[in-house]
């Protein structure tokens, strides 16, 4: 149970922390130290002659999905699980109540982070189809979830289960923190050797409702496609930054657009607004809608845009499907950068970008251009089944801390999950004055005006064949290509491919633009063009699904 550390953080509804669909109940055994619970930490324990069957495994979150450590811990035969987060990434300055929160925005000793634990995505009862009234829904024995309990709790408490560990020493890049040497265990030291862990998960698994709210600006004369912007409302506590950040600027960008309607204005194509439920658990809400509308949507939408953290920093750092990379950065330059009117956000976001340059090694995953970096597009929020299980182009907007000058880096933000991600939190640390929830919303809502009216969709497909390009040729310098001609696997063809691909983007955009100097004389050809650009994505879907992950396709 967290501290409570501002009495205004307290309500009588808040839930304490937990991992939603981790198995409900006791186990106790001896204890072993896994590191991230990575495959190749693993590994390493197997290595050490350290077996973790009939054990519970306590591990730091990180570099890995969560789900993933407890599949794979379950997967070794383990009893149970315990999760923490390291202070070595998450207290940088230091454990003592002066360098975390309510002084700073660092995690404080008993700050946990909930999350779900499932692999899948949407509601493990009805996998690959929606969730309806009336939908057969699998024993919950055969659902995708955890068998064995797994619990998060501070790093205050970890370490005093940690300090204890006997067995092997831990090696050197193992050690969290700056603590005491560490031990892999299994049990404890001499003097605790008769002592063991018992792990206590009370977790319910229950069906309830989760709602969808959906609003709708019906187009005037394409009615019949379909621009969606979208958001999740449930969180992890008081969830200030996630998802309330995101909440927050949708709510204000459909305010300023529904009085635009008022004025007389109405979009050429339609809007819609999602605010999803049950992201939390698993992108329940958005997938089982996404799975529930999967045709209408395959033929009618042109694009999504996510925003669920609308800031946890103040660095610019969207990610989107290829062919909206040139609309990210064009609209961009729309609109001014938060803190400064005098410059634009594009010139804020190059300015990052060149100190970066300094600092850290382009990673070759990312998509470069004019001297910004747009990254791909993840899997962890509410664009996955719009891009990954349908097809259809997405961008997702969000300001991240600056991390460049920070000794180690860590994902999303230290107080993320957790039951100090409060009001208190955004309005002191984060985002004190609220500029970068506006730079936010104007970002937003010109995309979704822009979207919604301009005669040809704002999408450029050299982006895409550029991205594809580089990612080949990124394939050819790494090791994996070296291995595929060892095992004799010849991608001559796919090389070629892609050079066909690149060509036939050039063409087509050459000819887009010969379209643009005349939208009114021709509208067959340019809706003709328009449905060729919005289906792009779907061309390239497997209908299948990757093995083993049927909703990623």
């Amino acid at each position: 149970m967290e501290d409570v550390l501002r009495q205004e953080d307290q309500h009588k509804d808040f839930v304490h922390m937990y991992n939603a669909y981790s198995a409900n109940g006791t186990v106790e055994g001896e204890l072993v130290y896994a590191r991230y619970a990575t495959p190749e930490d693993f590994k390493t324990l197997t290595q050490s002659g350290i077996d973790v069957a009939g054990k519970i495994v306590i591990a730091k979150y990180g570099l890995i999905y969560r789900g993933n450590k407890v599949k794979l811990a379950q997967s070794y035969g383990a009893l149970g699980m315990i999760l923490f987060s390291d202070p070595h990434e998450y207290a940088q300055d230091g454990e003592e109540p002066y360098n975390v929160y309510p002084n700073t925005w660092w995690l404080p000793p008993s700050g946990a982070a909930r999350g779900s634990l499932k692999t899948a995505k949407g509601d493990p009862l009805t996998p690959e189809y929606p969730s309806i009234d009336g939908a057969y829904r699998i024993p919950v024995k055969d659902a995708v979830i955890p068998k064995i309990p797994c619990q998060p709790i501070g790093y205050g408490d970890a370490f005093q289960l940690l300090h204890l560990l006997g067995g092997v020493t831990a090696p050197a890049h193992w050690q969290p923190s700056n603590q005491s040497l560490l031990h892999l265990g299994p049990g404890f030291l001499e003097h605790s050797t008769a002592r063991k862990v018992r792990l206590v998960v009370n977790n319910q698994l229950k069906t309830v409702n989760s709602t969808n709210v959906i609003g709708i600006i019906r187009g005037s004369s394409e009615p019949d496609r379909y621009i969606l912007a979208g958001n999740h409302r449930d969180a992890w506590g008081f969830g200030a930054v996630d998802a309330s950040s995101g909440t927050a600027q949708m709510l204000e960008v459909t305010r300023v657009l529904g009085n635009l309607v008022r004025q007389g204005w109405r979009p050429k194509r339609t809007l819609v607004f999602c605010n999803w439920g049950a992201e939390e658990f698993g992108l329940v809400g958005s997938t089982e809608w996404v799975e529930d509308n999967l045709l209408k949507l395959s033929n009618r939408a042109v694009a999504y845009i996510n925003t669920d953290i609308c800031t946890s920093g103040d660095v610019f750092r969207p990610t989107a499907s290829p062919q909206l990379h040139h609309f990210v950065i064009e609209t961009s330059k729309k609109i001014p950068a938060p803190n400064n009117n005098s410059i634009t956000l594009y010139d804020y976001w190059k300015q990052y970008h060149a100190e970066a340059a300094k600092v850290a090694p382009e990673n070759p995953n990312d998509f470069v251009d004019a001297s910004v970096i747009i990254k791909p597009l993840g899997g962890g929020t509410d664009h996955v089944p719009f891009t990954f299980f349908a097809g259809i182009p997405a961008i997702d907007l969000t300001f991240e801390k600056n991390k460049l000058h920070l000794p180690v880096k860590f994902i999303a933000y230290p107080l993320y999950h957790t039951g100090y991600d409060t009001f208190f939190l955004v309005d002191s640390f984060i985002d004190p004055g609220f500029n970068l929830h506006k730079t936010c919303g104007l970002l937003n809502g010109l995309m979704l005006h822009t979207l919604a009216d301009a005669p040809i969709i704002p999408f450029n497909v050299t982006y895409y064949a550029k991205s594809i390009f580089q990612a080949f040729q990124y394939l050819k310098k790494s090791g994996l290509y070296n291995r595929m001609l060892n095992h004799s696997i010849n991608i001559d063809v796919l090389e070629n491919k892609i050079d066909d691909f690149v060509e036939a983007a050039n063409e087509f955009h050459t000819r887009l633009l010969e379209a643009s100097t005349d939208t009114e004389s021709n509208p067959l050809l340019l809706r003709s063009m328009n449905d060729q650009l919005m289906h792009l994505d779907q061309t390239l879907l497997l209908a299948n699904g990757l093995p083993l992950q049927k909703q990623y396709r």
